[in-house]
């Protein structure tokens, strides 16, 4: 939700400074190549939601379809019922892994927005590991002016796992300090 309220503020801002710069210019024989010029940055800024679906990874999925046809091929002698299963447990398999990772990248953006929100600052780093076990990991890069502990205790009500999966750990060089939120 965040995010569909950013891009409406950009495109609208966008729009405005288009009507503004339109009003700004002395004469009319600059406000069709303006009109161009702006109407092609709105188009971008209203596909600007869609371009994650185009940075798929086509080499990725067209290497796994090969690996799937050549162990099927390579194992014709077996029985057909045998073969599908595996290939079923296979895919299965990969669905579940795809989906944590895609778990795991949607929980970080969203912490990412809730700690901006709270704290009015992003942190350098944050990685969310495990949610599809019964151990889920979250590490973050510490605020300036922000106690850790307040940090750690913050993510862990946040997201409902026990502060002691949270680390918040030093963002400058080295990486010092890697404390753990179950430090008294």
């Amino acid at each position: 939700m965040i995010y569909l309220g950013a891009w409406l503020k950009s495109l609208v801002a966008l729009v405005l400074l288009a009507v503004f710069t339109e009003l700004l210019l002395p004469t009319s024989a600059l406000h069709r190549y303006l009109r161009t010029v702006f109407g092609l940055a709105i188009i971008a800024a209203m596909l600007q939601p869609l371009t994650p679906l185009l940075h798929t990874n086509w080499a990725k999925d067209l290497e796994h379809s090969a690996g799937l046809e050549f162990d099927s091929g390579r194992t014709s002698d077996a029985s057909p019922e045998s073969t599908a299963s595996a290939q079923a447990n296979r895919v299965q398999q990969e669905l579940q892994s795809e989906t944590a990772t895609d778990a795991n990248d949607i929980l970080s953006r969203e912490l990412r927005a809730a700690i901006v929100q709270h704290f009015h600052q992003a942190p350098d780093f944050l990685s969310v590991s495990g949610l599809e076990s019964a151990n889920p990991r979250i590490q973050v890069s510490e605020l300036v002016g922000v106690p850790d502990q307040k940090l750690a205790q913050f993510v862990s009500t946040w997201v409902g796992i026990s502060q002691t999966a949270v680390t918040v750990r030093d963002s400058g060089e080295g990486g010092g300090r890697g404390w753990t939120g179950n430090r008294s």
